[in-house]
């Protein structure tokens, strides 16, 4: 991999140790179409700098949305860069060996990603089982973490 690309990569992992999030999700099945909870995948770097957003968009794909304030309300417009599901995988998987702070969280995310089994019929039982370990294992990691 060349230098230059390294350290954007080393730089982005930066970023999401200090101002992201990364979020193994747990939704309720949609009425009429599965039994099975859906689960997700999504890093989020949050920011008050367009330029830094527009830097990520080019450089690692995924959407910037903007969040504007109230009136009267003296703060920056922030703004969201949202990566999810196997496109959130991959990135972790890029990001992961420059992660200090959050390592254990994209390693459960890229597990979770990594096996994922659907077929015609739907989901297998093994693997929503399997979904949510690694989905109970991310929310325990971050219960423990906060106990710190």
């Amino acid at each position: 991999m060349e230098t230059r690309r390294k350290q954007s990569i080393a730089y982005l992992a930066g970023m999401i140790d200090a101002d992201g999030y990364i979020g193994i999700t747990k939704a309720k099945p949609v009425t009429g179409n599965t039994k099975n909870p859906r689960y997700g995948l999504t890093v989020n770097v949050t920011n008050t700098s367009k330029q830094l957003m527009d830097w990520l968009v080019e450089n690692f794909g995924g959407k910037v949305y903007t969040r504007k304030h109230l009136p009267g309300v003296n703060w920056k417009t922030t703004y969201n860069w949202i990566v999810t599901f196997g496109n959130a995988s991959e990135l972790l998987k890029l990001v992961e060996p420059f992660l200090v702070v959050k390592r254990e969280q994209a390693l459960l995310g890229i597990e979770l990603i990594r096996d994922w089994v659907t077929d015609n019929r739907g989901t297998p039982p093994e693997e929503v089982s399997r979904r949510e370990m690694i989905y109970r294992k991310f929310k325990n990691w971050k219960i423990d973490l906060t106990d710190e």
